[in-house]
């Protein structure tokens, strides 16, 4: 059986960056060599999206979202699904918000892997639901909330969980308790299942159409 030595250590190089970048005392060194992972390997996805995360959440380096959605675009057109809904997220969250790129970001995440880009279909359905960055189409939301399957990842938070989302599509499109199509999913941040959860997703409401009494 040939073996591609260069790749199986590039792939444990990857593991290990990815375990230790969010580390205070690896997280310089992982930084640096992402840097040279892109300088000798241009097309390599994963070390674009690790720089990106690296300068969007400052591990081995200041913040500077400029840089990191740079080095995210270049992931996410290489295929990277988990930078496309980063990038999605950057023109979403933006201060000047730009709707209509965060929905082609989040749907090109959601099309290819649905595994990695639970929060791009979340943040689609929500899009779709209040029309932001082109038409409005309820039933286009509905079926992300379909698609979320077992868990995602929620950038919100509330007093009772780490991590934690609520968003409805509903026919008359106020999110109103009395509304017939609603979605809730939570994800908690300890493994008890209760109001101080850690790590562990929790589905307490998977009936679209349940009615909100």
């Amino acid at each position: 059986m040939n073996m591609n030595l260069d790749q199986v250590y590039l792939d444990t190089l990857h593991e290990y960056l990815y375990c230790h970048r969010m580390l205070s005392e690896y997280s310089r060194y992982c930084y640096r060599v992402y840097r040279k992972i892109v300088r000798s390997h241009p097309h390599d996805h994963r070390a674009w999206d690790g720089l990106g995360q690296c300068c969007q959440y400052g591990y081995g380096t200041a913040p500077n979202l400029r840089r990191a959605q740079k080095c995210y675009k270049k992931a996410a057109k290489l295929g990277n699904a988990e930078a496309q809904q980063s990038l999605g997220w950057l023109y979403e969250s933006a201060a000047e918000p730009d709707y209509r790129r965060a929905r082609k970001w989040y749907a090109r995440a959601a099309a290819q892997c649905r595994r990695d880009a639970t929060f791009a279909i979340v943040r689609l359905g929500h899009l779709y639901e209040h029309g932001l960055g082109g038409k409005k189409d309820v039933q286009a939301a509905l079926k992300c909330a379909s698609d979320q399957g077992e868990g995602w990842f929620c950038a919100s938070s509330c007093a009772s969980c780490a991590f934690i989302a609520f968003w409805s599509c509903c026919t008359c499109g106020s999110g109103c308790a009395s509304c017939a199509l609603i979605t809730f999913w939570s994800c908690c941040a300890c493994g008890a299942g209760g109001s101080s959860c850690a790590c562990r997703t929790l589905i307490t409401l998977r009936s679209s159409w349940s009615r909100i009494t």
